[in-house]
């Protein structure tokens, strides 16, 4: 599976940029995790992007 992940992230991203890349996948395991509600908010890319917004949106305001 994990393979398979990173042969079909490895295209696309050959694809984006027109051009041969080496990627490495490296996978940690931490004990527990499904039982982790934090651990799992961090997972989710929506979460992440919003929380990106959220940062570079105060960072311009104090900019300001």
């Amino acid at each position: 599976m994990l393979k398979k992940i990173g042969t079909g992230a490895r295209l696309e991203i050959e694809r984006l940029i027109r051009t041969k890349v080496f990627l490495e996948l490296f996978v940690k395991v931490v004990p527990d995790w499904r039982s982790s509600k934090r651990f799992i908010d961090d997972l989710d890319w929506h979460k992440q992007l919003e929380d990106l917004g959220t940062l570079e949106r105060r960072a311009k305001l104090t900019s300001e």
